[in-house]
């Protein structure tokens, strides 16, 4: 019998944006040397739209389906980096969050709920990318660390799944990926 998968759904960041975000990564360990971090693989970089848990694999092709239902009718995302912030231990780019990625989350929740067997609880958690996982519990400054990036334009999102590995950063794969329209 099928196991249940790890879902979320996710904003695919371009090839570009990756490789800086590894020179940002390179330069948060230099400032923050006293800290113990665990840093996320780049392969792992996403900005995570709504995340959904344990999933049937029945499931699975109806969430595809509800996703490619409203990404044509969505424009891509343009985000803003509003500076550096730590929530639940992870080291993350926070973005300013504006109607359009609010929109786009809520359209996805409505319509797996809709469409699946899932029920989604609303959460308010700003457009972010974890970067790092902080180790141990130290009081960190993240003020000092300054942090320039263009605007992020997100043009596909993509259903992943996420398997952890004791211990090792969780491995995630690319189920399905759909474009963004233009509104």
């Amino acid at each position: 019998m099928p196991q249940n998968k790890r879902l979320f759904v996710a904003g695919i960041l371009p090839p570009a944006l990756m490789q800086n975000l590894f020179l940002i990564q390179n330069h948060i360990v230099a400032r923050l040397s006293d800290v113990e971090l665990k840093m996320v693989p780049r392969d792992n970089f996403h900005v995570t739209l709504e995340f959904l848990g344990p999933t049937k694999p029945r499931d699975e092709s109806e969430i595809v389906g509800a996703i490619m239902s409203i990404t044509s009718s969505h424009k891509p995302l343009r985000l803003t980096l509003k500076g550096i912030s730590i929530y639940l231990a992870n080291l993350m780019l926070e973005f300013e969050t504006t109607d359009e990625y609010s929109s786009l989350v809520q359209k996805i929740r409505e319509i797996i709920n809709e469409e699946t067997s899932l029920s989604l609880i609303q959460r308010d958690i700003p457009p972010h990318i974890t970067i790092a996982r902080l180790i141990n519990d130290k009081e960190i400054q993240t003020n000092g660390l300054n942090i320039e990036i263009p605007t992020v334009e997100i043009k596909e999102i993509g259903l992943y799944s996420s398997t952890l590995n004791n211990g090792a950063p969780p491995s995630y794969e690319l189920i399905h990926s759909s474009r963004l329209g233009e509104g």
